[in-house]
């Protein structure tokens, strides 16, 4: 409790929220291929989680922690988006392609500092792969 007796809540707590959020989300979407996108998740989780002190929120290190993860990712979901030998006139794999690339910013917020934004960011990242995960279902 501070001297105004309202009580902040530690800088863990919102990393917390915003991890279950996202393996939340991405498990529901790896449910049936593509497990290696949960574990990317995960790993970058449990680093934020457990990390004494998150990346500083600076534009060189969103950045390049955005270039570093969507390479990882896209790597990590290959075999989502990757086309089909067969013609597919649904080009399902196009979708696979949006939502990995909207998961990265989620993904890159979570190993930054909170900040007010953090939470709208990590909802906009995960929205495009949560209505994915219900048109499949």
């Amino acid at each position: 409790m501070n001297a105004a007796g309202s009580v902040h809540l530690n800088s863990r707590a919102p990393i917390f929220f915003h991890a279950a959020t996202l393996l939340l989300v991405v498990g529901g979407y790896s449910l049936d291929g593509s497990a290696a996108l949960w574990w990317l998740t995960a790993s970058c989780a449990a680093l934020a989680l457990i990390s004494p002190r998150p990346l500083l929120r600076t534009a060189r290190s969103l950045i390049w922690t955005g270039v570093l993860l969507g390479v990882i990712a896209f790597s990590a979901n290959l075999e989502r988006i990757t086309p089909p030998e067969t013609f597919d006139i649904m080009r399902t794999y196009q979708y696979d392609r949006i939502v990995t690339a909207a998961l990265i910013p989620a993904l890159t917020v979570l190993l930054m500092k909170p900040h007010r934004a953090s939470a709208t960011l990590v909802l906009a990242g995960t929205l495009p792969m949560l209505m994915l995960v219900v048109v499949r279902l």
